[in-house]
């Protein structure tokens, strides 16, 4: 067995750990999820990192409690932001979120996910709100 190989009570652990991790994972989820593409910017809440150049995106799918995105620049994870979802048919949404995920995709291209502070309500999804 080379020295890097895991042995299978190892290897049986890891794969119940990763299906464990998974159902948590979905039970985290109470909203759904709504594939919509919209336009983001997102920046620090710190006032101390004020100055900083937000990080810009799409997003991928975005529910009543957060939403995943691809942006150009890394957000910390756990830190805090303002959000704001831009729209070519509505008024702009904003809302605090904090940065639950982020995965490198490529050179500047980032997966992330971020958790509104409070739920938004149905009315205030971007695609679903009056003009």
């Amino acid at each position: 067995m080379p020295a890097n190989a895991l042995n299978p009570e190892d290897q049986a652990f890891l794969v119940a750990l990763d299906e464990q991790l998974q159902a948590a994972s979905s039970d985290l989820r109470q909203h759904e999820r709504h594939n919509e593409r919209f336009a983001i910017r997102v920046i620090p809440a710190d006032p101390s990192r004020a100055r900083e150049e937000p990080a810009r995106g799409r997003t991928l799918d975005i529910s009543l409690g957060g939403f995943r995105a691809e942006v150009d620049t890394a957000p910390s994870i756990g830190d805090h932001y303002r959000v704001h979802i831009l729209s070519d048919s509505h008024v702009p949404l904003s809302a605090f979120a904090r940065c639950l995920r982020c995965s490198i995709l490529g050179e500047n291209q980032f997966e992330v996910v971020l958790r509104f502070f409070q739920p938004l309500e149905e009315d205030q999804l971007p695609f679903r709100r009056a003009s």
